[in-house]
């Protein structure tokens, strides 16, 4: 029954992926004629593909990766064999959206019900879920595709830094201590009263999302990208209030890697770029 929808799925995707060059094609064929997957999102240009589609019926429950539902399983471990072989993966019933690479979910988007695809248009769906549901999906199309423009690479570090604040707005005061302390002792200020924290909190995803650009770009020009890590990091930028938090972040209690920083940890560790045929071509 899936597959009746798919057609809904291709103009949202184009309408949000608009100036990206890349084609949306619903059920694409593998060399030998089998079937590749339910969406394929392809480089113009390249013909490479960098992402896939796999959709579950509307009244499927796709919950999250340890649903014990065997619907959403099946869902799960598809998303995950894709994810890991042909790229980031976006697993949807048509009203949840799910992106997942590695075999681990990165982000979701829930519009509350299916019928918004049916019965909304792209432009529609886009003003009545605001810049999650484009955040996602662009996401999801730049994984594996070569930044050639500043002004894409500073969307994409702007999307970034968005989710992060989004997911430390919603993580306790106390789990954030380690990095509240290091980020006023650095600058001799104190974070008081919700304005203060809501300050702390966006300069916080500041320091650590373009400090680590920085420092990789640094890098970069040393040719010292192959390991690059939060403590290369430190070295490379020599700002002690940045290398405090990269400290902090390398060295996370469980509490603060759930609160969503960890991806910045993880960022470090695994390098955030690599150059290829003169552009820079994101690989975490």
């Amino acid at each position: 029954p899936e597959n009746s929808y798919l057609e809904h799925l291709k103009p949202l995707f184009e309408t949000a992926l608009e100036g990206l060059g890349v084609s949306v094609i619903v059920h694409p064929k593998n060399a030998d004629g089998s079937g590749l997957a339910d969406i394929g999102l392809f480089e113009t240009d390249s013909k490479n593909l960098i992402g896939v589609v796999e959709a579950e019926a509307p009244t499927t429950d796709i919950g999250n990766a340890n649903s014990t539902n065997a619907k959403s399983k099946e869902a799960w471990r598809q998303a995950k064999v894709y994810s890991s072989g042909k790229g980031p993966t976006l697993l949807t019933n048509f009203h949840e959206f799910i992106l997942v690479e590695n075999e681990l979910e990165v982000r979701r988007v829930s519009l509350g019900g299916w019928q918004h695809l049916l019965d909304t248009t792209p432009a529609q769906l886009g003003k009545e879920f605001g810049q999650a549901l484009t955040d996602l999906l662009r996401d999801w199309a730049s994984r594996r595709a070569a930044i050639t423009s500043p002004a894409f690479l500073a969307e994409r570090l702007a999307d970034y830094a968005r989710e992060a604040l989004k997911r430390l707005e919603a993580t306790p005061f106390a789990t954030l201590n380690p990095l509240r302390k290091a980020m006023q002792e650095a600058l001799g200020i104190t974070f008081e009263a919700e304005k203060g924290e809501h300050f702390f909190r966006s300069s916080l995803v500041q320091a650590l999302f373009y400090g680590l650009f920085s420092a990789w770009v640094v890098a970069a020009e040393r040719g010292q990208t192959a390991n690059f890590n939060l403590e290369q990091a430190g070295a490379n930028l020599r700002v002690p209030l940045v290398t405090a938090l990269f400290d902090e972040v390398a060295r996370p209690p469980a509490s603060l890697t759930r609160s969503g920083l960890g991806c910045a940890g993880q960022l470090g560790a695994r390098g955030i770029a690599a150059r290829r045929a003169g552009s820079v071509h994101w690989v975490f």
